[in-house]
């Protein structure tokens, strides 16, 4: 299974607090919240001394977007939950940091957008 199909997996299993909020790269715009967004980046071999290894390593980052900083609060557990640990796949993944943002409204509400931002590593 690819590492995308993975994350993608991981963050729909069960009853997440996004539903079907689940997007590669960047939310569309009008869609509704909670979401999630996830990209993967810095893809790379891991090398011995002199050889391939034969594994690689990748940073994760998952963006949680929210009307109220308690559902971003339960939404960035859940993904945390979901992410920080070995796969059965083969896949292991390791939270690193986060970082919380209070954006401007959209859709014409009057009240911010909440959005958390954590980066996992991943060997695989």
């Amino acid at each position: 299974m690819s590492l995308q199909s993975t994350i993608f997996d991981l963050l729909d299993e069960g009853t997440p607090p996004w539903g079907n909020n689940i997007f590669p790269l960047q939310r569309p715009e009008n869609q509704g919240l909670p979401a999630v967004t996830f990209e993967i980046s810095d893809t790379a071999d891991i090398q011995t001394h002199n050889s391939n290894s034969g594994f690689s390593s990748g940073i994760i980052t998952v963006s949680v977007y929210a009307k109220t900083y308690s559902t971003a609060i339960t939404s960035y557990d859940e993904v945390k939950t979901r992410l920080d640990r070995i796969t059965n796949s083969g896949y292991a993944f390791g939270f690193e940091s986060s970082s919380d943002t209070v954006a401007s409204p959209i859709d014409g509400s009057d009240r911010p957008l909440y959005i958390i931002n954590m980066r996992f590593t991943v060997q695989y």
